[in-house]
């Protein structure tokens, strides 16, 4: 079956800009103005009638059709085409929500500041820079000092040190909240992160600080070659702390300064 109705109700304007927007990264973009989003995680976000993005290839934008709430495998429309696609089961709309790559929608009351609707006649170039703006309305200060890759960036990073069990939270919070420009939600999640990960580097040190009063009074019996071992392996792992530590505060600086640009 197909449903006709999910272009016609979507939010005023925001159909002709997602239409001019050229690829995935414009079009989320756009969608970030007129929607909230969040990765599908539970059955509570498989409705009839609620709206997803999926990023991938040049970025969907679907409807769940049907008329009951616990269907599976669940209808599915293309909203802008208003063409109907094949059925997709449940534990599907899980897995992509899982991997950041399929988010339901939630209109804003208001669309967030930036180009108002695009024309069929605005040529790629006119849309590539009616998208700059809206990703980085007053912030080219900071262009060079945080992007998505600074996230990716600390994320190797935090992987690496060994001491952020949460690390995947970063890339959620790249894909998310920051390409959707909630930079404070993004602040408040890597804060919480840096605030878990200062704590355990601080117990850390103390740790090898015990370590080393224990090897020398005997008390921790080792080699003096399993000493030097176990001293390089620390090494190692201080080295990447501190890597760790370094791109922490860079991104928690950025975001800082794209709260008070915003």
């Amino acid at each position: 079956m197909t449903d006709q109705q999910p272009a016609a109700s979507l939010p005023e304007g925001f159909r002709a800009e997602f239409e001019a927007a050229w690829n995935e990264d414009s079009r989320w973009k756009v969608v970030g103005r007129y929607f909230r989003v969040k990765p599908v995680d539970s059955n509570h976000d498989i409705r009839p009638g609620m709206l997803y993005f999926v990023s991938a290839d040049e970025g969907h934008v679907i409807r769940g059709g049907g008329d009951r709430p616990n269907v599976d495998p669940v209808p599915m429309t293309d909203v802008v085409s208003g063409r109907a696609m094949n059925p997709v089961p449940r534990k599907t709309f899980f897995e992509l929500g899982r991997k950041s790559q399929l988010f339901r929608m939630t209109p804003r009351a208001e669309p967030l500041p930036g180009a108002g609707p695009v024309s069929g006649e605005t040529n790629a170039a006119a849309a590539a820079g009616q998208t700059a703006a809206l990703a980085k309305p007053g912030r080219t200060h900071v262009e060079s000092s945080i992007e998505m890759g600074s996230f990716t960036q600390l994320q190797t990073a935090a992987q690496r040190s060994g001491i952020v069990p949460a690390s995947d939270q970063i890339g959620h919070v790249r894909d998310c909240e920051y390409r959707m420009g909630e930079y404070q939600r993004a602040f408040e999640t890597i804060e919480r992160l840096y605030v878990g990960f200062k704590q355990a580097a601080d117990a850390r040190v103390e740790r090898l600080r015990r370590e080393e009063i224990d090897y020398k009074s005997g008390v921790l019996k080792m080699s003096a070659k399993e000493w030097q071992k176990k001293q390089h392996r620390d090494t190692i792992q201080t080295n990447n702390i501190e890597r760790a530590r370094r791109h922490f505060v860079r991104v928690l600086d950025g975001l800082r300064v794209l709260m008070l640009a915003k």
